[in-house]
């Protein structure tokens, strides 16, 4: 009797191993593709999402995990779960430092955009009204200023400001001669 109880044992033990390597074999294939997935997701995502959205991080992550969730619900076996665990970890993390440096690049994206719309906004106005000149290149110095305390590297905030005053003393050379082609003359001529 003892010896059909260490056969029944050896079997079964032999069966949930099988059952367990089967589990993972399919679950690693499963994991990778989900990666593979996920990758895909993050790179149009980036591609697509507005550049100020400054939740675009915990959005993607949130919906890796409850990908990731799922996949887990299907997990049986003890040997599964412990490479699941492991390789959901690991796959987070790297997600985790993609996702944040992502928000990051596209940051530096909506920065760009939104010191264009900026200095597009101050050159119209400039044209519009060209007596105010003084207090348009101190609005967008104000902003670059604004933008070097938040990262923006000082040089290139310079050449920013000083493209911008060209194209301000342009609109607002522009701007008189709309109002009085004789005076934008004389500033021209100045």
């Amino acid at each position: 009797l003892e010896v059909l109880g260490a056969g029944l044992q050896d079997a079964t033990d032999f069966l949930y191993k099988h059952e367990a390597q089967k589990e993972v074999s399919k679950l690693s294939a499963t994991v990778a593709q989900a990666q593979a997935d996920a990758t895909i997701d993050l790179t149009e995502r980036l591609r697509t999402s507005d550049p100020n959205d400054g939740e675009f991080s915990q959005k993607f992550l949130k919906d890796y995990d409850d990908r990731m969730d799922k996949i887990a619900e299907t997990v049986s076996t003890g040997p599964a779960r412990d490479y699941f665990v492991r390789a959901r970890a690991d796959q987070r993390s790297h997600f985790e430092k993609a996702a944040f440096a992502g928000q990051a690049e596209l940051a530096g994206v909506a920065r760009v955009q939104n010191w264009e719309t900026t200095k597009n906004s101050l050159t119209n106005t400039a044209r519009l009204n060209p007596f105010d000149f003084d207090h348009y290149r101190a609005q967008s110095a104000l902003a670059l200023e604004q933008q070097v305390k938040l990262g923006m590297d000082r040089k290139q905030a310079i050449v920013l400001q000083t493209r911008v005053n060209q194209e301000l003393a342009v609109a607002s050379v522009r701007g008189f001669i709309d109002k009085d082609p004789a005076k934008g003359k004389e500033i021209l001529d100045s």
